[in-house]
């Protein structure tokens, strides 16, 4: 049975690992920087005004050479409005692959393997609850700066996979 952290959280599982084993055996926690507290599935990025904490990766994000991608959190961060806190995160290892949905319909396999091999940035919003909820964003277009890179896709669930490179 897995743990309780990789089970859904209240938020739509954005960045859903897919091998939970990989996940497991490189589990580790980091400083989660002051401020909204970070649930689990989402894609972390070094804070570059704080090196020493993670924050969520937003719009615009991850860029090579710019944000150091941290990994995929596994808990909810424990950090408040105030003061910095911790978080599990599970790193990113070779292979590492990962599902998430896309902003722009995709609507056949012809659609899916369009965009294979293609790199895009995170798009996201705040939720009802404060968390943030990111996506692909392929209707913003091809980022050849983004560290995700398309690798295969599901058009019936609008969800693509990509692996970070």
């Amino acid at each position: 049975m897995l743990p309780s952290t990789f089970l859904p959280s209240k938020k739509t599982r954005d960045f859903c690992i897919s091998d939970t084993e990989i996940a497991l055996t490189n589990a580790r926690t980091l400083v989660a920087e002051a401020g909204r507290v970070i649930a689990p599935d989402t894609l972390v990025v070094l804070d570059n005004a704080n090196p020493d904490s993670v924050i969520e990766a937003t719009t615009g994000m991850p860029i090579i050479a710019t944000d150091l991608i941290m990994g995929v959190t596994t808990t909810y961060s424990t950090n408040s409005a105030t003061a910095d806190g911790l978080v599990g995160v599970a790193k990113v290892v070779p292979g590492m692959t990962f599902r998430i949905k896309s902003n722009q319909a995709l609507v056949n396999q012809a659609g899916v393997n369009a965009i294979i091999g293609s790199r895009f940035f995170i798009a996201s919003s705040t939720d009802a609850d404060g968390f943030i909820h990111q996506v692909l964003d392929v209707a913003g277009g091809v980022e050849i700066t983004s560290n995700l890179k398309v690798v295969d896709g599901d058009f019936l669930t609008n969800t693509v996979l990509v692996e970070i490179s």
